[in-house]
C-alpha cells in the first residue's frame, strides 16, 4: 500500500509512524490491543490533505515532538510509544473505514481530528471501549465517557469572547453581533455559545451565516452580515475562510472586528494579502496557549520544533498535539500504577484524574466531572507578525462554568 504524506510525517523520528494494514503487527492479547512487551501503539486519524491540513499536520508534529521526548526518557509503563497514523483528508467515510482497520491494533486513539468524524465514530468508540482524544472541542462530545476533550468547548470559548466584549465596553451603544460558522458540530457548537451569551446579556438576535468546508469565497456571507448591521463577527471557519472573511470586509469598507474559534487561524495567513486586515481586525479565542507563551511547555515545544524543522513556522495546533500527548502519558502512567494496562483500566483511570498539568500547553485539566469540559478557561489572542506561532496573548478568560 502506498500513501503520500507531507514532509512532517515522512521525517524519521524516535516515534515510529506506521500505517496499520500496511505493516505487520506483533501478536497482542485480546485484553490489551496495541500493547506488547516493548511497545504501546496509539492511533492517529487526522487530516493531512484536506480543509484542515495545516492544523492536522502540526497537531501530528506536536504529538511526535512530545512522544520523542518521553520515549528518549524511557517511555511510559516500561515501553516505547508508537503512533499509527492515517490521513482521512477531512472525509468522514474515509475516517470510519480507517478506524475499523486500525482499532484492533491500538490501545487508544491519541488523536482523532474533525468534529464530523468524531461524531460519526462515537458509537464505535463506546462499543470498543477505546479512549479517544479528539482534535475537536465540540460540546456534544462530552456525552461520551470515552472521548477526552483536552480543553474547553467551542461553545464555551465563544461565550467567553462575547462576555469579554461586554466587560470591556465594546458593545456599548447597542452594538450587534453576527456569526459565520462552518456547517457541522464545530460551527454549530460555537454558534450556540454566541447565542447563549447574547441572550444572557440582552444583546438581541445573532445574525448568522453558514459555510461549507469547500467554500473559499465568503463575500456573500460577509455582505449579509454587513447588511444586518453586525459590529462584531464571530468566526468558526477554516483558516483560509478566515482570510477570505477579513479580506472581503476590507474590500467592502466594512469596519467590523472578527473573533475566531480555536482552529480559525494559522500564522502563514500573515504572509498573504489578509495580513493587514488580520492585524487590525482579528482576535482569536482559543483553548490552546500560544507558542509565544513564556510558560515551560510552549517554550520547550517551540525549541524542539525549531530544531527539527528550522525552515518552517509552527502553527498553534503544535501546542494541542504536545498537550494531548502529555495528557495521554499521564493517563497511561497512572493506569500502570494502579494495575494492568487494559482499555477498561485506562478509561477508569482517566475519569479519576484532576489537576492534570501539561506545563502550560493547556490549562489545568479536571476529568472527574462527567458531562463537563475539563476546563472552562480560554485564551484571548491577537495576530502578531514575528512572534512564534504568529499570536500573542492578551488575556485569559475565565467564565461562569454553567455554559458548556
Amino acid at each position: 500500500m502506498n500513501r503520500s504524506f507531507p514532509a512532517a510525517v515522512a521525517v524519521s523520528t524516535a516515534v515510529s509512524l506506521v500505517l496499520l494494514g500496511c505493516s505487520p503487527k506483533a501478536s497482542q492479547s485480546a485484553a490489551a490491543p496495541g500493547v506488547d512487551g516493548d511497545t504501546i501503539s496509539l492511533g492517529v486519524l487526522t487530516d493531512l490533505s484536506g480543509a484542515f491540513v495545516a492544523g492536522g499536520t502540526d497537531t501530528l508534529r506536536g504529538l511526535q515532538l512530545q512522544w520523542d521526548e518521553i520515549n528518549a526518557k524511557g517511555g511510559v509503563c516500561g515501553r516505547k510509544v508508537e503512533l499509527a497514523v492515517e490521513d482521512h483528508g477531512y472525509n468522514t467515510e474515509t475516517a470510519v473505514s480507517q478506524y475499523t482497520e486500525m482499532e484492533p491494533n491500538v490501545l487508544a486513539f491519541q488523536m482523532l481530528l474533525g468534529s464530523p468524524m468524531v461524531s460519526a465514530l462515537t458509537p464505535s468508540i463506546g462499543k470498543d471501549e477505546v479512549l479517544t482524544i479528539p482534535s475537536s472541542f465540540a460540546g456534544n462530545l462530552l456525552e461520551s465517557p470515552l472521548i477526552a476533550l483536552t480543553g474547553t468547548t467551542y461553545r464555551q470559548e465563544m461565550s467567553n469572547a462575547v462576555h469579554w466584549l461586554e466587560e470591556t465596553g465594546k458593545l456599548k451603544g447597542g452594538k450587534k453581533i453576527g456569526h459565520i460558522y462552518l456547517q457541522g458540530e464545530y460551527g454549530e457548537d460555537a454558534l450556540a455559545g454566541t447565542e447563549d451569551a447574547a441572550a444572557e446579556l440582552g444583546l438581541g438576535e445573532v445574525a448568522s451565516q453558514v459555510v461549507k468546508a469547500s467554500d473559499k469565497d465568503l463575500t456573500a456571507q460577509v455582505s449579509a452580515l454587513r447588511s444586518s448591521g453586525a459590529d462584531y463577527v464571530m468566526l468558526t471557519t477554516a483558516p483560509t475562510q478566515t482570510a477570505s472573511a477579513v479580506s472581503v470586509a476590507k474590500a467592502l469598507d466594512y469596519d467590523a472586528d472578527f473573533i475566531g474559534s480555536t482552529f480559525t487561524y494559522v500564522p502563514s495567513l500573515l504572509d498573504g494579502s489578509a495580513k493587514g486586515p488580520l492585524a487590525e481586525h482579528f482576535y482569536q479565542t482559543s483553548a490552546l496557549a500560544p507558542l509565544s507563551s513564556s510558560q515551560e511547555g510552549p517554550a520547550r515545544i517551540l525549541e524542539a520544533f525549531e530544531n527539527r524543522w528550522p525552515d518552517q513556522m509552527p502553527n498553534p495546533p503544535v501546542v494541542h498535539g504536545a498537550g494531548a500527548a502529555e495528557v495521554m502519558r499521564t493517563v497511561l502512567k497512572a493506569t500502570c500504577a494502579e494495575g494492568d494496562l487494559t482499555r477498561e483500566n485506562v478509561e477508569n483511570t482517566y475519569r479519576d484524574l484532576t489537576g492534570v498539568d501539561t506545563g502550560g500547553l493547556l490549562p489545568a485539566l479536571d476529568f472527574t466531572a462527567r458531562g463537563e469540559p475539563p476546563t472552562h478557561t480560554s485564551y484571548l489572542l491577537r495576530p502578531a507578525p514575528g512572534q512564534p506561532g504568529g499570536l500573542q496573548l492578551l488575556t485569559e478568560l475565565r467564565p461562569n462554568p454553567g455554559t458548556r
